[in-house]
C-alpha cells in the first residue's frame, strides 16, 4: 500500500540526514545552468510513480475523461495501472532493459520530489520493481510536487524529453504536453521558453493547431472526447500523427484561401468537407503510407503547367475532389447505418468498461462490409482512383511530372516484399509492359542525349 505524502516526506528527509550520498547528478534546477546535486539510495516503498508523467499521458488523460474529469486517488490499484501502462508502451525494449538492469543494476540516477513523487526515472523504477530490487538511486529535491509545480514540470520536461529515454515517448506525448501547458495559462512564447532552445513559438503554435484538430476528431466525429488512445491505429502501436499534421495544415490553408487550387472553392464550406473526409479516412485507416495523406489536399505552390495547377493533390481539381468526397460520404453513410451509436452500446453492454466500448464500436465500424468489402478497402479504393486520376491529369500536361509519378510507382513496386516472386517476374503481361516502358525510356534518353552521355560516363 503506498504511503501517505507526509510519511514519504519524513522518510526521505531522514535519508538525506543520515545517509551518505552515492554521487552527484548535474541537473538544471531553479537556475539556468546545471548544478551537481547529490543522489541517494531510496527505498521504492518510499516513492510513488508520477501520474502526470508525459510518457503515459495518453492513457491517464483518457482514464480521467472517462471518469468525468475526476482524478483517481493514488492507491495500490492506480499504481498497478500506471506500472502496467509504462510496461506496455514498449514491451520488447522493456524486456531487454529488464534483463540489463538485473545484471547491472540502475546505472543512471533519477529525480524525486521531497514527498517521493518520481519526476525522472518512472520507467527505470518500474523495471527495478519488476526485477525484485528494493532501492532507486535518485536526487531528492527540496520541494514537494505541489509546492513548486511550475519549476518541477519544467525540470520534468527537460529530463523526460532528453536522453536517455527520449525515444520511448510516443508522438502524441508532445501535443498533450503543449495542451496541458496551454490549459495551465501559458501562451505560445512561454511554452516555447519552457520547452527549451530547440522549440520555437511557431512550432508550439503548429503543434497546438494539430492538437485542436485531434480533439475535434475525438469530440465531434467519434463522440469520444478525451479518449486519446483512439488517435492510434487499431493495433494500438502506431499513431496517425502524419494524417493530423497534413489535416491541420491543409485545413487552415483552405480557410485562409491559400490552397494550391485554381477553382473557386468556398473557404468555410470546403474546409469542413475536406476535414470530414480526412476524419473518415483516418477512422477507416484507408491510407497506410504516411506520405500519401498530403495528396488528399493540394500540396505545393500555385504554379500552373499547361493551364492547370501542377499540384499532385486531389483537391487541386474541382471535379476529382467533388467525386471523391461524394464517394466517401456515400460509403460512410452506409457504414454508419449498420453501426450502433455509443448510447446503444452502453445500453447493451452495461458491465463493459467505457474504454472497451469505444474500442468495440470502432472495430465494428471498420469491419463494416459494403458489397462484401470492408469500409477501409472501399475508401482506399476511392482514394487511389482519385489520386491516379489526378496524376494522369497533371501528367498529360507536364512530362516532368509524369516521370516523377512513374518514378514513385516504380519505387512503390520495389518496396513490396514479394515483387521478385515468380508471380510477377515471370508474368507475360508484366514482361511486355517492362519492355514497353524500357523502349519509351530509351526514346526519352535519346532525345536528352543521355544514351551517349551514360556510355561515356
Amino acid at each position: 500500500m503506498p504511503l501517505p505524502a507526509s510519511e514519504r516526506r519524513a522518510k526521505l528527509e531522514a535519508i538525506k540526514r543520515s545517509l551518505e550520498s552515492k554521487g552527484t547528478l548535474p541537473i538544471t534546477w531553479k537556475s539556468t545552468t546545471p548544478e551537481a546535486l547529490p543522489f541517494y539510495l531510496v527505498p521504492l516503498s518510499n516513492l510513488v510513480w508520477n501520474r502526470y508523467n508525459d510518457r503515459i499521458a495518453v492513457q491517464m488523460l483518457s482514464d480521467q475523461a472517462i471518469n468525468g474529469g475526476y482524478q483517481e486517488e493514488y492507491n495500490e490499484t492506480l499504481e498497478e495501472k500506471i506500472l502496467d501502462y509504462i510496461w506496455h508502451l514498449n514491451p520488447e525494449k522493456n524486456k531487454q532493459d529488464l534483463d540489463h538492469i538485473k545484471k547491472n543494476g540502475q546505472l543512471i540516477p533519477g529525480v524525486v520530489t521531497a514527498d517521493g513523487v518520481i519526476v525522472s526515472g518512472n520507467r527505470r523504477a518500474m523495471l527495478l520493481k519488476r526485477a525484485g530490487l528494493e532501492f532507486f538511486k535518485a536526487v531528492i529535491l527540496e520541494d514537494a510536487y505541489e509546492d513548486q509545480p511550475t519549476e518541477i514540470q519544467k525540470l520534468e520536461t527537460l529530463l523526460q524529453f532528453g536522453e536517455p529515454d527520449k525515444a520511448d515517448y510516443e508522438p502524441l506525448a508532445k501535443y498533450l504536453k503543449y495542451k496541458k501547458m496551454r490549459d495551465a495559462g501559458l501562451d505560445s512564447s512561454q511554452i516555447a521558453e519552457f520547452m527549451g532552445e530547440d522549440v520555437t513559438k511557431s512550432k508550439v503554435e503548429e503543434c497546438l493547431r494539430i492538437m485542436d484538430v485531434m480533439d475535434d476528431y475525438l469530440s465531434n466525429h467519434l463522440d469520444a472526447p478525451g479518449q486519446y488512445y483512439l488517435l492510434k491505429k487499431a493495433d494500438g502501436r502506431a499513431s496517425q500523427e502524419e494524417a493530423f499534421i497534413q489535416l491541420a495544415t491543409t485545413y487552415h490553408k483552405i480557410k485562409d484561401g491559400k490552397l494550391s487550387a485554381s477553382w473557386p472553392y468556398e473557404q468555410d464550406r470546403d474546409a469542413i468537407r475536406y476535414k470530414t473526409t480526412m476524419f473518415n479516412l483516418i477512422r477507416s485507416e484507408a491510407i497506410t503510407n504516411p506520405q500519401e495523406w498530403r495528396l488528399v489536399g493540394a500540396p505545393g505552390k500555385k504554379e500552373k503547367t499547361g493551364g492547370i495547377e501542377s499540384s499532385p493533390g486531389i483537391m487541386a481539381s474541382k471535379e476529382i475532389f467533388e467525386s471523391f468526397v461524394s464517394k466517401v460520404k456515400a460509403s460512410v453513410k452506409e457504414a454508419d447505418t449498420t453501426t450502433q451509436d455509443l448510447r446503444t452500446y452502453k445500453e447493451n453492454e452495461k458491465n463493459v468498461d467505457l474504454k472497451d466500448l469505444h474500442k468495440k464500436r470502432e472495430s465494428d465500424w471498420r469491419s463494416t462490409r459494403i458489397e462484401g468489402r470492408p469500409i477501409g478497402k472501399i475508401l482506399a479504393g476511392a482514394f487511389n482512383e482519385a489520386r491516379q486520376r489526378r496524376q494522369r491529369e497533371v501528367a498529360e500536361r507536364d512530362p516532368l511530372v509524369a516521370l516523377k509519378n512513374i518514378d514513385g510507382e516504380l519505387v512503390s513496386i520495389l518496396g513490396q516484399e514479394d515483387w521478385e516472386g515468380e508471380a510477377f517476374v515471370e508474368n507475360e503481361d508484366a514482361i511486355n509492359l517492362v519492355r514497353k516502358i524500357s523502349a519509351a525510356l530509351e526514346q526519352i534518353k535519346k532525345a536528352m542525349g543521355l544514351s551517349k552521355k551514360l556510355k561515356s560516363d
